[in-house]
């Protein structure tokens, strides 16, 4: 399933998150964290079905990106989220 059909299915998505969740969202994704991980030290995130399914999307999607640069991370600050 694809983030968009995700997003198509599910009405709460990523509802519940603040600034401090999508600073440590992007931290594990940043890591390459398996999306199973991110529920332990140091990100703390419980992920519903539908989140989880967009992390891994968007891991996949930067590990291929890693491949042809390997420096390439998601940024984000605070000016992003408000």
């Amino acid at each position: 399933m694809s983030t968009k059909e995700v997003f198509e299915q599910y009405d709460d998505v990523f509802e519940g998150f603040g600034k401090d969740e999508w600073f440590r969202y992007y931290s594990a994704l940043n890591a390459e964290t398996p999306a199973e991980q991110v529920v332990e030290e140091p990100y703390y995130l419980e992920l519903s079905e539908g989140e989880k399914i967009c992390y891994e999307d968007e891991l996949e999607r930067l590990k291929e990106e890693r491949k042809t640069f390997p420096r390439a991370s998601y940024e984000v600050s605070y000016k992003d989220l408000d």
